[in-house]
């Protein structure tokens, strides 16, 4: 929920290091006001940056980005694995294994009395195990957890693992139904069926390697599922050379709060924001409203700049469903300009105009979609005349009123009154699915 900290304007530092920039994508209406989504932006400046492209996988996404881009991730996990890659270092897992080891007994990563209780060879051809409690509390209460490295391919991937003793003499009846309910393996063994068939499934990845199956990227492996019941984690972001100022990136997850405030969306945020702040608000709008893409029908964007340093902030953001692989909770698209030395708006100069930005913006937001289309999403934008893919509410800017109108499945969508040219640049979003068919 990146955005929750939009006022204070804390950035997490590994989205505006090395020009990081969050993708998404934005549909194209017939307006230039602030109300709405505007036609794409185009620029000779920018057009010439998409003149070589490639795709880049991360999660179930792909976004198409121009063949200069360099990539950075932070957080991209399926089920909250892998834990690490080390990508290039398969003769080195003895010594990877004994790195982590040695920082747990030294006291780094915050371990205060660490109960090492097996260590060596695990159960895979080319794998180490390391079975540990975090102290004498932990053990008492029954937690066994595994840090498991396995060479595959030329890598070493990390997987985290583990068990509660249910017979534990620290362990309370309480205790014992909560992990119950979370489905907590109670031993070795079943710590074990839970994890391997994870591991075993999960394959090395060429880096411009787009699967065809359903299933989830993370750099340099892939993770084939058609089931979309895990929890899901992506963080990705690019830079550009060509403008090293700009930074662009895409966060999402499928799990966390919905509720209050956390479940609000990106024009409740700015309301209160500006209310609370008043005359303070420092910054310009440059656009903002009801920006659907793709099936994310509930996405909205918020272009800005700040007054003080003249940075551009722009942010797309849908709030969708609980658990939702095909609505996650939360997806956020950023990009910003003025980025130096990981700080927002510290570059002396932007190297980008406010309608090069916008068009930037516009250009990556295009080429941000699913890899693979999952089942439970459906389409939410279509043009005048196409057969309408779901019943529900459908908004389209200066044709429809603000609550949409409704269409059902399968009849063609409204404008064709229209002029050609007008008739191009309108688009018909889903903004309240309705019946079975959704």
């Amino acid at each position: 929920m990146f955005f929750r900290q939009l006022m204070s304007r804390q950035y997490p530092r590994w989205l505006v290091c090395v020009g990081l920039v969050f993708l998404s994508a934005c549909s194209a209406l017939p307006s230039a006001s602030a109300k709405g989504n505007t036609p794409m932006n185009t620029n000779d400046k920018i057009e010439s940056l998409f003149t070589h492209t490639k795709d880049i996988c991360f999660g179930r996404y792909v976004l198409t980005v121009p063949a200069e881009a360099e990539i950075a991730y932070g957080e991209n996990r399926i089920n909250s694995q892998p834990s690490v890659i080390y990508r290039n270092q398969a003769k080195d897992i003895q010594s990877i294994a004994n790195a982590r080891l040695q920082r747990m007994k030294s006291g780094i990563q915050s371990w205060r009395s660490p109960i090492i209780h097996r260590t060596g060879q695990g159960p895979l051809p080319n794998s180490l195990q390391l079975w540990y409690s975090e102290n004498e509390i932990r053990l008492e209460h029954g937690q066994y957890w595994l840090v498991f490295y396995v060479v595959k391919g030329n890598d070493v991937y990390q997987f985290s693992g583990g068990y509660i003793d249910r017979n534990a003499k620290g362990l309370g009846d309480g205790g014992r139904r909560e992990y119950d309910a979370q489905n907590i393996p109670r031993t070795e063994k079943e710590a074990w069926d839970k994890l391997l068939p994870f591991v075993n499934a999960m394959r090395p990845r060429a880096d411009d390697e787009i699967p065809t199956e359903p299933g989830f990227c993370v750099p340099g492996a892939f993770m084939p599922d058609n089931t979309y019941k895990y929890r899901e984690q992506v963080e990705m972001g690019i830079r550009l050379p060509s403008l090293p100022d700009v930074s662009f990136s895409v966060s999402s997850q499928n799990f966390g709060s919905l509720k209050g405030k956390n479940g609000a969306d990106l024009m409740e945020l700015l309301k209160d924001a500006q209310q609370e702040q008043g005359s303070n608000y420092g910054f310009n709008i440059l656009r903002k409203g009801r920006s659907p893409l793709q099936t994310w029908y509930k996405g909205q964007e918020l272009l800005s700049k700040q007054k003080k340093t003249g940075h551009h902030d722009f942010i797309w953001m849908s709030v969708g469903e609980d658990g939702s692989v095909a609505n996650p909770n939360e997806i956020e698209v950023r990009m910003y300009s003025k980025v130096d030395a990981d700080t927002v708006g510290l570059a002396k100069e932007s190297s980008v105009t406010d309608d090069e930005a916008i068009a930037l913006w516009d250009k990556l937001l295009k080429g941000f979609r699913f890899r693979v289309p999952i089942k439970a999403a459906f389409q939410s934008s279509v043009g005048v005349g196409e057969v309408c893919p779901a019943t529900g509410m459908w908004y389209c800017e200066g044709v429809s009123p603000e609550q949409g109108i409704y269409m059902r499945k399968g009849d063609p969508m409204p404008g064709q009154s229209y002029n050609k040219e007008a008739r191009a640049n309108m688009q018909w979003h889903l903004i309240k699915p309705m019946g079975d068919d959704t």
